[in-house]
């Protein structure tokens, strides 16, 4: 019997830059503080859905279109993607892979991110930022 791998989970996982990381780091923190406070229903969502953290997913989903901290943030991402999609050899000839969605995830100690899919995602990626 052959041993194939029919839907392996390949996961790439670097660091974001070289240097400055920890500037970015900062603003995406202080701004993802404000974006907490301000999302009156994203905090609302969060208390039956996400137990003690917080998640601007059901709200305030699409932050590289509005926030030039985020957009900042998508145009370091997309080297990567663009790195990935190469490696993986994704055929993308005349198409490119766009950022469609980004929030913010806030999980203090104990909180849990239970399983989930992405399925409208070609690539889906985390940046963790502390």
């Amino acid at each position: 019997m052959r041993v194939k791998a029919l839907f392996p989970t390949y996961i790439y996982s670097t660091p974001l830059q070289r240097k400055g990381v920890k500037e970015l780091n900062r603003e995406l923190i202080k701004e993802t503080a404000q974006i907490r406070d301000f999302d009156i229903e994203g905090r609302q969502w969060s208390k039956t859905n996400y137990r003690g953290g917080y998640t601007s997913y059901g709200s305030m989903d699409k932050l590289h279109q509005f926030s030039s901290t985020f957009m900042n943030l998508e145009t370091k991402l997309n080297r990567h993607v663009k790195a990935y999609a190469k490696e993986l050899d994704y055929d993308l000839e005349g198409r490119e892979l766009v950022m469609t969605d980004c929030w913010v995830n806030v999980m203090p100690p104990n909180v849990t991110h239970s399983w989930h899919i992405h399925p409208t995602s070609t690539i889906s990626g985390t940046s963790y930022v502390r």
